[in-house]
């Protein structure tokens, strides 16, 4: 089906799974989120996992982490 990509915003990162949020599911081999003016320069955590036709999850990747443009 493509890639599951969550994120969280700002702060350390999440210890939990429930301080993930959704980002997309997408199945272009690269993506570009857009965020809101007001957390330009906030660091945002990211992570991703192969979601398959049958809607099973494969392992998560690495966190990894980046600024907000802005």
């Amino acid at each position: 089906m493509g890639s599951l990509l969550e994120y969280k915003k700002g702060g350390e990162p999440p210890a939990a799974d429930a301080d993930w949020r959704m980002l997309a599911i997408d199945t272009n081999t690269s993506y570009s989120a857009v965020f809101d003016s007001d957390d330009a320069g906030q660091a945002v955590w990211l992570r991703g996992c192969w979601l398959s036709t049958r809607q099973e999850r494969g392992p998560w990747s690495a966190t990894n982490s980046a600024r907000i443009p802005g």
